[in-house]
């Protein structure tokens, strides 16, 4: 069977075999040489496989067939562990389910976390196979210390294993190990002891596995002496407490979008929500025939097993990458299989057409998503060789042995009518993540060539930041500049998140200071909406409310002979908000969203740096929007100069 489920696999993901697209962060996987990056963020076990199977992950074919021969044994564990029998037809059909599920792709793109998470699904599945084998045991009374040990600790290892290649295959376990209950529920003699008895054995084996991992986890970073980075910032409670209802609503609309295939998770619609809801009402009609207590125990498993992916959605903010939501294959393969093996033979022939159809519609997806990353690096690769020509040229004298210094503002941002998902790199190019990176451009550009490109120190760049909002946007004639050794890209109007993050200093003294919130005697007082007031300290409180907005007047010769300013903004809010501010170059008369920079400022005190760009001089008035939401604010300070002149 195992063969045949490969043959399968392959097929399923031929046109993955034969491509090498590169995703984002591969770009910089590919100079990676110390993979300890994987155990800073507690996917210990990715680092092993990294430092031992493959010190250049950024490879294509085989990590794509690593993952189906995993996915292929951890099938055959699944099917064990469920009591369905492997040889009949249904087994192959929704394999499919199982294996090329669309949530499956948004991790395959990343072929540096292929081998690990391939891993992590065997691992999963092994852990639950043992996890019912231990609940068997009990069930029989056997007694048999030797067989419920191994068992034990089998189960606790391999779900320690598993959460060190991805944490959220704890879902996934979590998942399977219910459905693995459930299944079973409308044939086991007592009910309510079986279901006590199942849930304390998978406490005991979530517990057992989640110290292991991490104990493990600890002893490698101080072994390694690295700190623990990029997963503090997955969970934030105190977002939830802030505003719980807005939290869980979000967290809903997820769950919806999900199981009910929505296309902004699938790039189309899939009838996905009709398979997931034939299954658990087939599962839920043979429970009701064991009685009331069958019956309420399978509904308290089908929300479980439907909520478990989302367990950290209330803490993170209502949304998580839908490539973290590994038990939903899990799930749609469960009820599939669950209409497939009802007893009623019209309904399981209804079942089979809709589970062709999930099947065809998971197929399509992967189609659209290949055919957005095909165009988008094909896009990427020419735009890096008109980028690299431009620099050649702004250089006179180019040589391509020697390095040069360069910086991108901004981002390219490109246009396609195929789907691009939420969270995913799907389509996303190079030169626009992170709304324009010059680290992850540059790599990118080194690894197909361009190799004598490098960035500028993170200390000068700041000093550049003037003269870029002089330039051109690309592509027209000065969009790209040379300033002593350094080559300057602008990209597009609006900074990238890089630039944006600068810590810039405001140093303006005399007539270049137009205004400041913070001392009075510079500039004339703002015009204030209702619910705005100063405080004692000088600061701005802006109460909670719709749309609020400052007025700021300017220094009128000042500001009428500037063609740069800088805006810094001083202020604390809650929750996470676009702060914008909106500008009249002389010879305009309203306010206007063209006119206007809008930057997001993460929850708590900080400044916040525009840069305005007017060829003709400003009015002497800006429009300062704290936040598009509703929420209190502290404005400390509104600090405006004039950078350049005309």
């Amino acid at each position: 069977m195992a063969s045949k489920l490969m043959l399968i696999f392959l097929a399923l993901y031929l046109s993955e075999l034969g491509i090498f697209p590169l995703s984002i962060d591969e770009e910089f996987a590919a100079y990676r040489t110390d993979p300890a990056v994987w155990v800073a963020q507690g996917r210990w076990a990715v680092y092993l496989i990294e430092l031992f199977l493959f010190p250049q992950p950024t490879i294509p074919y085989l990590p794509v067939v690593l993952f189906g021969i995993c996915a292929v044994i951890a099938y055959l564990f699944m099917l064990r562990s469920h009591r369905f029998e492997r040889s009949n037809l249904w087994a192959y059909i929704l394999f499919p389910l199982f294996a090329a599920f669309p949530i499956w792709f948004f991790i395959i793109e990343f072929y540096t976390n292929l081998p690990g998470i391939g891993v992590g699904l065997l691992a999963s599945c092994w852990a639950v196979y043992c996890y019912v084998e231990l609940v068997s045991v009990s069930e029989r009374k056997l007694f048999s210390v030797f067989r419920q040990t191994y068992n034990l600790g089998m189960s606790v290892g391999a779900t320690a294993l598993a959460l060190a290649c991805y944490q959220s295959f704890l879902f996934f376990i979590v998942s399977a190990g219910l459905g693995a209950i459930l299944t079973k529920l409308p044939t086991i003699p007592r009910v309510w002891e079986t279901f006590w008895k199942s849930l304390a054995v998978m406490a005991l084996v979530i517990i057992g596995g989640g110290v292991l991992y991490y104990v493990i986890w600890m002893a490698l970073l101080y072994l390694l002496a690295i700190p623990i980075s990029y997963i503090q910032g997955l969970v934030d409670v105190g977002s939830f407490f802030e505003n719980p209802t807005r939290i869980l609503n979000s967290s809903l609309s997820e769950f919806w979008k999900i199981y009910s295939g929505s296309p902004d998770v699938y790039g189309h619609r899939n009838v996905v929500g009709i398979l997931i809801f034939g299954g658990l009402s087939a599962i839920l009609v043979q429970c009701s025939r064991r009685g009331l207590a069958a019956l309420s125990i399978g509904i308290v498993l089908v929300f479980a097993i439907l909520a478990a992916p989302f367990a950290l959605h209330p803490l993170s903010r209502g949304f998580a990458a839908y490539r973290s939501m590994v038990a939903v294959p899990y799930i749609v393969w469960l009820c599939g299989a669950l209409v497939l093996t009802w007893q009623i033979q019209l309904l399981r022939a209804v079942g089979v057409v809709v589970s062709v159809l999930v099947i065809f519609g998971s197929l399509y997806s992967l189609s659209l998503f290949q055919a957005a990353n095909h165009l988008v690096r094909d896009h990427d690769r020419l735009l890096a060789q008109q980028v690299h020509t431009s620099i050649a040229a702004a250089h006179g004298k180019f040589d391509v042995g020697r390095p040069y210094l360069v910086d991108f503002y901004g981002e390219k941002k490109f246009q396609t009518p195929y789907p691009r998902i939420l969270s995913s790199t799907v389509g996303q190019s190079f030169f626009e993540w992170d709304r324009g990176n010059p680290y992850r451009i540059i790599s990118f550009m080194n690894l197909i060539g361009y190799g004598n490109l490098k960035p500028i120190g993170t200390d000068k760049r700041a000093d550049y930041l003037a003269e870029f909002n002089t330039m051109a946007v690309w592509p027209n004639e000065g969009s790209v500049k040379v300033v002593g050794d350094v080559t300057l890209v602008r990209l597009s109007q609006e900074p990238g998140l890089v630039h944006q993050n600068l810590n810039v200093p405001f140093r303006f003294e005399g007539d270049d200071v137009l205004y400041r919130l913070s001392d009075q005697q510079v500039g004339s007082t703002p015009t204030l909406q209702k619910g705005m007031k100063f405080s004692s300290d000088g600061s701005l409180a802006v109460a909670s409310q719709r749309d609020p907005q400052v007025i700021v007047p300017l220094n009128d010769a000042g500001a009428r002979t500037c063609r740069v300013l800088q805006v810094a903004i001083t202020q604390q809010i809650k929750i996470g908000a676009a702060v914008q501010v909106f500008y009249q170059p002389v010879g305009t008369a309203i306010f206007s969203e063209k006119n206007s920079f809008s930057i997001y400022q993460p929850p708590g005190n900080k400044e916040t740096t525009f840069f305005l760009q007017s060829d003709s001089g400003f009015n002497p008035v800006l429009r300062v929007d704290p936040v598009h939401n509703r929420q209190t604010v502290r404005l400390k300070d509104i600090a405006v100069g004039c950078a350049r002149r005309l």
